[in-house]
């Protein structure tokens, strides 16, 4: 039955709640959201109601969560000693609450990508491989569902305005909220450094995100379809504003489309019931003669509104009454305004709620079907995440909620005492009865007394425990098998539950962010007991959409963008022994990432790229003992003043000589050196008119020759350290100009040829010549800098050093590393390398070395299990590590990147003989149409001679 807004005669209770004042948006507590704070109604739902009285404010903190079960187990006793902290910093009857939400990954923006890919390239192999890589994914996909998990804590804050202070002072509203504000950012402050040293990265939702995340809880699937964009919440609560369509033609898209909708009114916190038009003192609208004034001018535009209520009716009269006084008109007025602007829980109500016994159908565009079931009992004992397995359950749509309020210890120990008096009163019975105790209840006895004693020495605390496990559906036959799933999984945990019939409303409210356990089916735990389950668990890790970067061996897909801002950026550390598959697995994403719109920097020491730059299109620059191609002097083109450009460079001069001129031990030059060096720069920039001044960097950059002319010249003094000479014999491998350019997608640097000792240096001006360019853009693209084996760099310190700081500055410019490297000891062995390492959000380890082992586990802090299983693996296998969690990962790749990627020598050989056999074959096929072709003309010359005879004609 369908309710509606005017009042009528007793009917039945309504089993479906329509879109109307009165169902609907009772249920839903949101009043506003503002500064990061949800604003509620007061609560007249749960047996906790708040007064009229009272305000309530939330928070929600959404967290990243860990692979808390790859973990080694000093790692995971540290994380649940720091979230034992977090419950027991909560005082009495204060609640969090914990929201997991298990949904389906979108596939659709990566998909699109490689469309758009196969659509606009030029090239016809990346087309081909744009759509094998489609149809790859879809072939994963389709054995696996993709899922991604989303974590968030949610807090709050309730104010007693009838509290004398408030009278006292006579706060205003915006006061009120301003303290309330004040004191949920604390509060969200000390969890967030509390969440933080549980080693777990958290960032507290923005006005947006709690509205699309609110609506996400009403009804996931509309939520992904349509969601809530900025411009709703900037028109709600207060009337548009008119503008003239010649001030909207001088605007950019994004300009207009603000306008439309700014606010003629400030906005102020909702922090009472009464709506705003009461706060601010203000006379309702006419919105008629706003549309009519429209109209008769004809030049203005506003956005609609919806109908106001007729006055003159009958509803209206008795709904409202008819007074004369200013209070009860001021009154109507607030209601007539109420009704014409939208507020935020309109655009997020359902249009419809059904009530079943075993579910709710809840209907916006599409219907979705939701049911809940509540735990009611724990085991005796559990192990550290036990929670784990239910978070990893493989389906989607699937929503778990924990409640959890700390209890005042004096009362629940007077409970504790009640039940050992009973204990003791039936031990003492059976005594007296000559029986024997019965051992469960002096275990139960001993359990009792054990945590009575530590509650009063403080050592625990008590807990009231709520969990959900809620399932959502968009027909009833995919509800009832995802509930099917949910039940034996709880069944294997030994976790009694119920299911909630003719509840599930009540549950369908406990998810939404307001946050309040209306159902109240609560356990009463210790803090112990309440650790071990550690909800913020994991082994996703999948980001927005990227590229695949490999499977899990439970099937699921690794998909990660190194531009998203779920990481700190998008560099990557691989290690690997030789034959483990890294240039492979580097190749294979080289590839993906060129289809997603990266451009790529490769330095290939092995010319293993050839073919695969060849057959993109790409640039192939080799560099020789003869010739660079760079000139080290070159300078970026930019109009910044922020920082000096030119000291910059002097300094990156001063690593590149570090490595060309002095000698292996060290392997830096003397501070004498150095500073003999820097005049000689100096001097050499500006004899081309080049200074500090920004504008002068434009002119043509001086080259090596240059610089060695004013060192022999004696200008910046006499050379006592044979500089010039020892620069002399590499002086013909820099160019005059830079003969390299960036401007393909893939630029593929050929360094094999350069010996032992000009390798570095080589390597250190292609680092440099692309950190130039990167600074030259305006904007710059997305661009990734392969450096295989970066070793070349770190055996000498100051290169080492500036390729660190690159690391921590690359990300500004859009820039990515990825650096890969065999040497994993003495990588790790100098503080470069350390400082990229942790510079780096994303680390691979594939197979190890026995003989390196031990020293990754110290690095990466292994457990026994992880180090066995890099002993172990196979090739393309290995561990991937992204922000705080790792996975057990493998590398796929379809046929085409196969064959595109590999280096297996057996593999290119048999290839090869198959290439020779086809061209073979081709060739026999052509031989044998020509002698068709050539046995049918002598057949036709012999049926008719005159026709096919020779033409002679022309040759007399």
């Amino acid at each position: 039955m369908v309710t509606s807004t005017r009042p009528t005669k007793r009917r039945p209770a309504p089993t479906t709640l329509a879109r109307a004042t009165g169902s609907i948006l009772d249920l839903i507590g949101l009043r506003d959201v503002q500064d990061g704070c949800l604003c509620l109604h007061p609560n007249t739902t749960t047996a906790q109601k708040t007064k009229k009285n009272e305000l309530e404010y939330k928070a929600v903190i959404a967290v990243e969560p860990v692979n808390f079960m790859l973990m080694s187990e000093q790692e995971q006793e540290a994380i649940l000693e720091s979230f034992r902290r977090l419950l027991t910093r909560l005082s009495t009857a204060e609640q969090i609450s914990i929201h997991v939400r298990v949904l389906p990954y979108d596939l659709q923006p990566y998909l699109n990508k490689l469309e758009q890919a196969e659509q606009h390239s030029s090239s016809e192999l990346v087309s081909v491989m744009a759509r094998d890589h489609e149809q790859f994914l879809k072939r994963l996909a389709s054995r696996h569902a993709i899922l991604q998990r989303e974590f968030y804590l949610r807090v709050g804050i309730t104010l007693d305005k009838s509290q004398q202070r408030f009278k006292r002072y006579k706060l205003t509203p915006e006061e009120i909220f301003e303290r309330a504000k004040t004191l949920l950012d604390q509060k969200c402050q000390d969890l967030l450094g509390d969440i933080q040293s549980c080693g777990l990265a958290a960032a507290r939702l923005d006005d947006y995100q709690l509205a699309q995340y609110y609506l996400s809880c009403v009804h996931t699937r509309y939520a992904t379809d349509y969601p809530i964009q900025p411009t709703h919440l900037l028109a709600r609560d207060r009337p548009a504003r008119a503008l003239n369509l010649s001030d909207i033609e001088g605007m950019s898209e994004d300009e207009a489309s603000s306008a439309r909708i700014a606010p003629t009114v400030p906005a102020l916190p909702h922090v009472e019931h009464d709506p705003l038009p009461g706060v601010l003192g203000w006379e309702p609208l006419d919105l008629s003669e706003i549309i009519a004034e429209s109209k008769s001018k004809g030049s203005n535009t506003t956005t609609p509104a919806r109908e106001q209520p007729d006055k003159k009716s009958r509803w209206f009269s008795k709904k409202h009454g008819a007074s004369s006084s200013k209070k009860k008109n001021q009154a109507d007025n607030a209601e007539n305004v109420r009704s014409v602007h939208t507020m935020l829980s309109e655009l997020i109500q359902p249009s419809l709620i059904e009530q079943k016994e075993q579910y709710i159908r809840l209907h916006r565009e599409s219907s979705e079907y939701f049911r809940a079931r509540s735990v009611e009992g724990y085991p005796a004992y559990v192990v550290a995440g036990w929670m784990d397995r239910l978070i990893q359950i493989d389906e989607p749509y699937v929503d778990l909620v924990m409640y959890i309020e700390t209890l005042d210890p004096a009362q629940y120990t007077t409970l504790l005492s009640r039940k050992l008096t009973g204990f003791v009163a039936t031990q003492r019975i059976e005594a007296n009865a000559g029986r024997v105790d019965d051992p469960h209840i002096t275990e139960a006895r001993q359990e009792v007394e054990e945590l009575r004693s530590k509650i009063v020495q403080q050592v625990e605390r008590v807990h009231s425990v709520s969990l959900y496990v809620c399932a959502r559906g968009s027909s009833l036959d995919e509800l009832r098998s995802r509930d099917g799933k949910i039940v034996s999984l709880l069944r294997s945990l030994d976790l009694d539950n119920v299911e909630l019939s003719l509840q599930h409303l009540q549950a369908w409210q406990c998810v939404l962010p307001d946050a309040r356990d209306i159902l109240g089916r609560r356990k009463i735990l210790d803090t112990s007991s309440v650790v071990t389950a550690f909800p913020f668990a994991s082994t996703s890790l999948s980001t927005e959409p990227g590229s695949l970067v490999g499977v899990m061996p439970s099937g699921s897909l690794v998909i990660i963008d190194p531009s998203s801002s779920q990481l700190d950026n998008g560099h990557e550390i691989k290690f690997a022994k030789s034959g483990a598959g890294k240039s492979y697995h580097e190749k294979v994403t080289l590839m993906r990432r060129l289809l997603m719109g990266y451009e790529s920097v490769v330095i290939d020491p092995e010319n293993e790229y050839a073919s695969l730059c060849e057959q993109f299109g790409g640039a192939s620059v080799r560099l020789s003992a003869g010739s660079l191609q760079i000139n080290p002097f070159d300078l970026p083109r930019s109009d910044s003043k922020d920082r000096n450009i030119l000291e910059e460079k002097f300094n990156s001069l001063l690593v590149l000589f570090d490595l060309l001129l002095a000698d292996r031990n060290p392997g830096t030059l003397t501070q004498r050196e150095k500073s003999y060096l820097s005049k000689c720069i100096t001097r050499t920039y500006a004899d081309h008119g080049i200074f500090s001044d920004v504008a002068t960097h434009s002119k043509q950059p001086p080259c090596m020759a240059d610089l060695h002319a004013i060192m022999v010249s004696g200008i910046c003094g006499r050379d006592d350290f044979d500089l010039a000479d020892r620069l002399l014999r590499h002086l013909s491998a820099f160019p005059h100009k830079t003969q390299v350019e960036l401007s393909n997608p893939l630029v593929v640097f050929n360094i094999r040829d350069l010996n032992d000792e000009l390798r570095p240096v080589g390597v250190f001006s292609i680092v440099e010549h692309v950190w130039t360019q990167v600074r030259s853009e305006r904007r710059p693209r997305k661009r990734q800098l392969i450096i295989d084996e970066g070793w070349a760099l770190l055996q000498y310190p100051e290169s080492g050093r500036h390729l660190a700081e690159l690391c921590r500055r690359a990300r500004k410019y859009n820039l990515s590393l990825r650096i890969t490297s065999q040497m994993v000891e003495d990588f790790l062995g100098t503080e470069a390398g350390r400082v990229i390492l942790t510079n780096a959000s994303m680390k691979f380890l594939m197979k190890q070395d026995p003989a390196s082992i031990d020293e990754i586990s110290r690095a990466f802090h292994l457990s026994d299990g992880e180090r066995k299983y890099l002993l172990s693996c196979g090739r393309g296998e290995g561990l991937f590590f992204a922000n705080q969690s790792h996975v057990p990962l493998r590398v796929v790749a379809s046929d085409i990147e196969h064959r595109i990627a590999t280096t297996n020598p057996q593999e290119l050989e048999a290839e090869e003989q198959k290439r020779e056999e086809e061209h073979a074959a081709r060739k026999r096929t052509q031989k044998m149409e020509a002698i068709a072709v050539e046995a049918r003309a002598n057949e036709f010359t012999v049926v008719m001679p005159r026709f096919y005879s020779a033409d002679t004609s022309e040759e007399s």
